[in-house]
Order: structure tokens, then C-alpha cells, then sequence
């Protein structure tokens, strides 16, 4: 089967299964990667975005824990 479709894409097999090996794992990235909302949590999300209020102590001391946590130089 493997030999077949190949054949017909005009690939040999080696270069045949890397190639849908790699589109399986971006497509299983881009899944596991994406953000999906309900339309409640998007207008929730899009309002934070877009008001005027700064973070709270609590906001900035988890964004300084991330920082320390993650980042690195």
C-alpha cells in the first residue's frame, strides 16, 4: 500500500512516510496549540483586551512568577 501511494505521488517510500509523518505532527501541534472559546469567553477576552483598567497586584505578581519560571535568557 505504502509502495502504491507513493507510486502514484511519484516519491519513493522513505520520502513518502517522512512527508506525512511531518504533516501529521504539525496538524497534531496546531490542534493541541489552538485556543478555542465559546462565544462568552471571546467577548470576556476581547473586553479585557480592549479596557483601560491595570493589572491588578495579583495579575502582576502571576506575571512575575511566570517570567521567573519560564523564561530564560
Amino acid at each position: 500500500m505504502l509502495e502504491r501511494a507513493s507510486s502514484l505521488e511519484g516519491r519513493s517510500v522513505t520520502d513518502f512516510v517522512v512527508a506525512k509523518a511531518v504533516e501529521a505532527a504539525v496538524r497534531s501541534i496546531a490542534d493541541h496549540e489552538r485556543i478555542v472559546l465559546s462565544e462568552q469567553e471571546r467577548s470576556a477576552f476581547f473586553a479585557a483586551l480592549l479596557s483601560s483598567h491595570k493589572p491588578s497586584t495579583r495579575a502582576r505578581n502571576a506575571a512575575k512568577r511566570y517570567k521567573e519560571l519560564f523564561q530564560t535568557e
